[in-house]
């Protein structure tokens, strides 16, 4: 029913529930989010729903949402291809629905980024699937080189080269 100031009062509660859950979220401790984040994950790659993944960002405080990517993406990079496209479908809706920042996914993606030679000794496919993602996340070319520029490792061809080269044929493709 609309309010004296013709808002259903069914909108007002949402707006005072979001802005609640919003507040909660603020003091969510470092292990309440770890534990949420992880659950969040594993649900989210279960049940393979874009939706939900987009609720389940929605419903971390902002400052948080990095730590979703993080875990999503390290946990993708030793996985199936299916799985990183689908992680790739879901950073996309999100950031269409302006759920992530630039430094949102930056954040999200820079540590794991950072260690990907080491990780791809486990995971051969680990540059092709994070060209993937970056692909996928929208972010100009100059944060992406930043964030290969971050790689540690050493060889013939460094690690950085390595990236960017995935990530033109990724795009190529």
């Amino acid at each position: 029913m609309p309010s004296a100031d013709g808002k259903d009062d069914e909108d007002d509660k949402e707006a005072d529930d979001a802005a609640a859950g919003d507040e909660a979220g603020k003091s969510m401790s470092d292990e309440e989010a770890k534990r949420k984040i992880a659950n969040d994950v594993k649900e989210f790659l279960a049940v393979k729903d874009i939706s939900e993944g987009k609720l389940a960002l929605e419903d971390l405080p902002a400052p948080r949402r990095s730590e979703f990517i993080d875990k999503i993406f390290g946990t993708v990079l030793e996985r199936k291809e299916s799985e990183v496209q689908l992680v790739c479908e879901l950073l996309k809706a999100a950031r269409e629905a302006q759920l992530l920042s630039d430094e949102d996914v930056v954040s999200g993606l820079k540590e794991t980024i950072t260690m990907l030679d080491d990780i791809s000794v486990d995971a051969p496919q680990a540059f092709k699937f994070a060209a993937m993602v970056l692909h996928a996340s929208g972010l100009p070319d100059d944060k992406i080189q930043t964030l290969a520029d971050g790689m540690e490792g050493e060889g013939i061809t460094p690690p950085s080269a390595k990236l960017m080269k995935k990530l033109a044929e990724v795009r190529e493709a």
